[in-house]
């Protein structure tokens, strides 16, 4: 997997967020990394670490809210111990993502 630019500190409360711009980065990143793994599952914190290496941990919860929407509209799958989270409720505890193949 590709490391991106890690050269710029990134801090939660830049511009980044408005717009839906961090929505749309996040949603490209889920979407291949989910592609590049094929049948395999992989953690959100794995986009976090990917896009954000020096600062992932603020950006978690960005990452949580844009895997919940991408499982509400149905491009990908939420699991946790094997079994398809509530669709509505934000899961606690760790999770795996599994991108559909299309």
């Amino acid at each position: 997997m590709q490391k991106l630019n890690s050269s710029k500190k990134y801090n939660s409360s830049e511009t980044l967020t408005e717009e839906g711009k961090i929505s749309s980065v996040l949603e490209s990143a889920i979407m291949e990394m989910g592609r590049q793994r094929g049948d395999n599952t992989f953690c959100p914190s794995e986009i976090a670490r990917w896009i954000f290496p020096q600062a992932w941990r603020e950006f978690m919860s960005d990452v949580q809210q844009e895997m919940m929407r991408l499982y509400r509209d149905g491009k990908i799958s939420v699991m946790q111990k094997g079994i398809e989270v509530h669709k509505n409720q934000m899961p606690t505890g760790p999770v795996r993502i599994k991108v559909p193949k299309p």
